[in-house]
């Protein structure tokens, strides 16, 4: 799911992350759901800014690193998922549950 020209959020959306981007597709933070906790947890919810609860400075990778670039970085850091980019711009984003899948399937092939 990506947000695009959002100000606000608004938190009775079910996420598992949010990818925030300016205008031109570039990546400018992530809402994660450590971030979507804290906000829940926080004594004050009401309308904030995207920038207030996003995590901004976020590691990316392009579409060409290896896949076992981004595996062991996503086992070395507490993250599930990171945004791969194209040109510096946002093309999708590869979770640890899509390592694993490409595992299995490369396992099944033998």
């Amino acid at each position: 799911m990506f947000l695009k020209g959002q100000k606000s959020v608004n938190i009775s959306i079910a996420v598992m992350c949010l990818i925030v981007v300016s205008g031109d597709m570039q990546v400018i933070g992530i809402v994660s759901e450590k971030d979507m906790l804290k906000l829940l947890y926080s004594e004050e919810i009401g309308d904030r800014p995207v920038s207030d609860i996003m995590t901004k400075d976020i590691k990316t990778f392009d579409e060409d690193d290896d896949l076992f670039d981004i595996y062991e970085y996503l086992m070395e850091n507490n993250f599930r998922r990171v945004p791969i980019l194209s040109q510096g711009k946002l093309t999708g984003l590869i979770s640890r549950r899509d390592i694993i899948k490409f595992i299995m399937k490369l396992r099944e092939k033998g």
